[in-house]
């Protein structure tokens, strides 16, 4: 990684406009994968401002604002002959990383030498980059396009069913779970620390035969709070860091908003209902869903479904018609409004909220009673 002072990147960092463009569980996106959406979105996409940090559970993604409205005006000036090749190209990395997924396993795995495992973890690692670009491409293009069936008509129908509903993304890190279980085995390591490394990092256990005491640290860090900056080709990860930490309470802060009574979002699925508002933040919170609840969350992932069946309605912070969250409520016909940006942070577990999903509207009928 390209090395910069840390003093001249803060002072640019805190001087652009940054907003939120997505938030995960850092569970389902630890850094290894940020790793991948980073750089692949660098790479192949052409961005050259993204900041993840990753705080406790959730890890945010920001984008610079002036960056990402060029970027958005680019591919809304897409023409026929670049929907095809993106298509293409789409269609090539995906059933590539398919192919990839379907000969990893156990048995084969374990059969490798140390060489053998290095040389198969890199053609994995490297077509990744790729997809992950990709992936989140066909989600921008949707963005911008409203996810107009026009446009999606490029597009094959299967590949983007894998994409955007299936667990595709679990389904690498199972795989990776596999890798990490033989490499671990080998060097005595536990598995769940690479996941909280560079893949550079892995690959240097090879030759140096065992993960050394500052990077075993390191990895432990990492999982409480780092801070991942690329700014016009300039690279820096960091935590433990006064400067990094401030930036990031900074934006946090500067997020916080007052609540409001009505939200609009895009309808995925049409609807009217009244239901109790629960807000899911992590796997802890699915507990407090109950048949008939409105389901209030940032995103929704494909283990989601117990939650999708007993809700009523499905409102999310992020989303477009292509996101999980609106393929599955049309899948179950639940109603379901998607994209209101700020859903999560407006209401509250127990309000009393009416979705109606023929305007698009989300609206505060009652505050929660408070005990």
């Amino acid at each position: 990684m390209e090395k910069m002072a840390k003093k001249d990147i803060f002072t640019e960092v805190e001087k652009i406009v940054w907003f939120r463009y997505a938030q995960r569980f850092s569970s389902d996106f630890p850094l290894i994968f940020v790793n991948y959406f980073f750089k692949g979105q660098g790479r192949y996409l052409g961005l050259k401002r993204l900041l993840y940090i990753n705080k406790g559970a959730h890890v945010y993604a920001y984008r610079d604002k002036v960056e990402f409205k060029t970027f958005y005006n680019r591919i809304n000036n897409l023409k026929k002959n670049n929907f095809r090749k993106i298509a293409q190209e789409t269609d090539d990395v995906t059933y590539k990383i398919l192919n990839i997924l379907k000969n990893i396993s156990y048995i084969n795995i374990r059969k490798m030498s140390a060489p053998q495992l290095l040389k198969e973890f890199k053609i994995f690692n490297n077509c990744l980059y790729k997809f992950v670009a990709f992936f989140i491409y066909i989600q921008y293009i949707g963005q911008v396009y409203k996810d107009d069936p026009k446009i999606l008509k490029y597009f094959d129908k299967e590949v983007i069913r894998i994409i955007r509903f299936t667990p595709i993304i679990p389904d690498i890190k199972k795989k990776f779970k596999i890798y990490f279980d033989v490499i671990g085995h080998k060097f005595l390591i536990k598995a769940d620390l690479f996941f909280w490394l560079f893949p550079e990092e892995i690959e240097g256990i090879f030759k140096e035969q065992g993960l050394n005491k500052r990077l075993l640290q390191q990895a432990k860090l990492r999982k409480k709070f780092y801070l991942f900056v690329s700014l016009d080709g300039r690279k820096l990860f960091c935590n433990e860091n006064k400067n990094a930490i401030k930036i990031a309470e900074k934006l946090f802060n500067s997020e916080k908003i007052a609540r409001s009574t009505i939200l609009k979002g895009i309808v995925a699925y049409k609807g009217l209902v009244k239901g109790k508002a629960k807000i899911i933040l992590n796997r802890k919170d699915f507990k407090k869903i109950k048949r008939g609840d409105v389901l209030v969350a940032v995103f929704t992932m494909p283990y989601y479904l117990p939650l999708f069946k007993k809700a009523s309605a499905i409102v999310t912070d992020e989303g477009g018609l292509l996101s999980h969250a609106s393929i599955m409520a049309r899948e179950l016909k639940k109603i379901c409004i998607i994209g209101t940006k700020i859903a999560t942070k407006t209401f509250k577990d127990g309000d009393l909220l009416e979705v109606n999903a023929n305007s698009g509207l989300v609206k505060l009928l009652k505050k929660r009673n408070k005990r």
